[in-house]
Parts: C-alpha cells; sequence; structure tokens
C-alpha cells in the first residue's frame, strides 16, 4: 500500500523466530538490528513500527532522532499502564515475574510464539473458535475471503520465539513498571528521553483492537517534542491486526499516511 502511493523504496526487518543458541540475546540486541538495519539503508529511514515494534522504533527515534525522518507507530504500546486492556491487566496484576519466567524455562530459554498466541486467542475464546469458522462457513463461495483467510491464518500459525532474557526485561520494564514513560528505561545504559523525538509522527489506532487499547499509544504525544500539527492521529475501523493489514484499514487510513510522510519529507 505505501508502494501504490508514492514510496517507491519500501523495506521490511524480517525477525526471525529465536533457537535455544539465541535464548541470550537481549533487548538491546534487537535494537542493535535495527539500527544496523537503517546504517545499510544509508543512514536515515522513515521508520514504521507495527504492534510491539512500535515501542521500538519509537525507542531507536530517540536515541538516535537523526537517523529517522519521520516516525509511524500503528498499534503499539507506548504508556502501559494507560487505557488498560486485558493484556495490561494479566501482566500488571494477575501474573508475578515468576510465572513469566516459568514460561520461559519452559521454552528451554526462550518464549515459545505458541503460547503468546494461545494467550491471545484465550481472551476471546467465541470469537477465534467460534465466530472465526462461522464466518469461513459463510464466505464460503467467496473467492477473494477465502484466499484472505487462508493467507492470515498461515501467518497466524507461525509464531515466533522470542530470546527469553530480552522478553523477561519487556514484561518487567515496559508492561509492569512502564519505564519508557517515566523516563528510566535505558538502552545500552543510555536514558531513553522520549522528548528527544521531534521528527513527524503518525499515531494509528484500531477501534475495535482489545490488545492495544488506542490510549496507550496515544499517549505518545504527551512524552514526545514533535510540533502538535505534525503529530497525526488516525483510528481505522479495525482491530489489533487489523489496523496494518485490514482492506478498511489499507484503503482507508495508510494512503494518507504515505501522502503526508511524502509532504512533510518534500
Amino acid at each position: 500500500t505505501l508502494m501504490d502511493h508514492g514510496l517507491k523504496r519500501v523495506y521490511a526487518v524480517e525477525w526471525k523466530s529465536a533457537t535455544l543458541a539465541r535464548s541470550k540475546e537481549t533487548l538491546d540486541d534487537a535494537l542493535d538490528y535495527v539500527l544496523q538495519c537503517i546504517d545499510e539503508l544509508g543512514g536515515k529511514v522513515r521508520l514504521v513500527g507495527l504492534c510491539q515494534g512500535g515501542w521500538m522504533s519509537l525507542i531507536l527515534a530517540a536515541v538516535a532522532p537523526e537517523k529517522v525522518e519521520s516516525l509511524v507507530l500503528a498499534a503499539a504500546p507506548v504508556d502501559f499502564h494507560a487505557d488498560p486492556g486485558p493484556v495490561n491487566i494479566m501482566a500488571r496484576y494477575i501474573y508475578p515475574m515468576a510465572f513469566y519466567k516459568w514460561l520461559v524455562m519452559m521454552g528451554g530459554g526462550v518464549m515459545r510464539g505458541e503460547l503468546i498466541s494461545r494467550g491471545f486467542d484465550s481472551m476471546r475464546p467465541f470469537e477465534r473458535y467460534v465466530l472465526k469458522y462461522l464466518d469461513l462457513y459463510a464466505n464460503v463461495d467467496n473467492e477473494e475471503y477465502l484466499k484472505r483467510f487462508k493467507r492470515l491464518d498461515v501467518w497466524y500459525g507461525i509464531p515466533q520465539n522470542i530470546p527469553g532474557l530480552a522478553y523477561l526485561r519487556i514484561v518487567r520494564e515496559l508492561f509492569k513498571e512502564n519505564r519508557l514513560v517515566k523516563g528510566t528505561f535505558t538502552y545500552r545504559d543510555q536514558t531513553v528521553d522520549l522528548s528527544r523525538v521531534n521528527m513527524p509522527t503518525h499515531l494509528l489506532t484500531g477501534a475495535r483492537d482489545h490488545i492495544t487499547k488506542a490510549g496507550q499509544l496515544l499517549a505518545a504525544a504527551d512524552h514526545i517534542s514533535t510540533p502538535s500539527e505534525k503529530c497525526y492521529t488516525y483510528e481505522a475501523d479495525a482491530g489489533h491486526v487489523g489496523v496494518f493489514m485490514s482492506k478498511k484499514a489499507l484503503k482507508g487510513v495508510w494512503p494518507t499516511v504515505a501522502q503526508r510522510i511524502i509532504e512533510d519529507g518534500a
């Protein structure tokens, strides 16, 4: 969609599922990888972060603002204690760190992707295990629907493992302690100061997103230095994944994002 609307050079970071040999990789390592990608592409990019990649992109924009021309955050938590949804409530109040350490131990040092997927499914079991297949039956003669269903189902069915050290730090310092907006999160022993983010910023939320509620992302505007007229907000008529994969979002929201990115960079 971005390429169809004027952004001709679009690259994606491919995250490989963590093997047991990578269990000791840290969150700093993951951020280093993205910085290496930016340098490989010339040292300055228009950065787009989806879901958990969003707060990573925000951190990089704060640590190295000279490398980020514009920033797009879609369905991404920034203030993990604002507008709480089921994910935040479970991570902050219900399950102690010992539980998450146990999950990583069960995975041999990595957080197994299928456990994360099952956790998301359990939040809306009727939708995931009943309505999903009722909708499929109702559209059994719709070839376009079947293609989209299969594409999404195959993608969702290949979850990725996360290095245990990185995962546990995410749970503890972001979901539980909310350090990013408190100004106490660090990257390579450097405090991450969100006020250093001053480039045009686009915040995309989903009206039906129960994973990352809108307030968790929109709170970013209160912590960055981007002028209000260059901090754009959008609401897609979509759920969490739909913010960056549904037809409504791809046709109704993302073309405007692409247009504004081009205009701001002109």
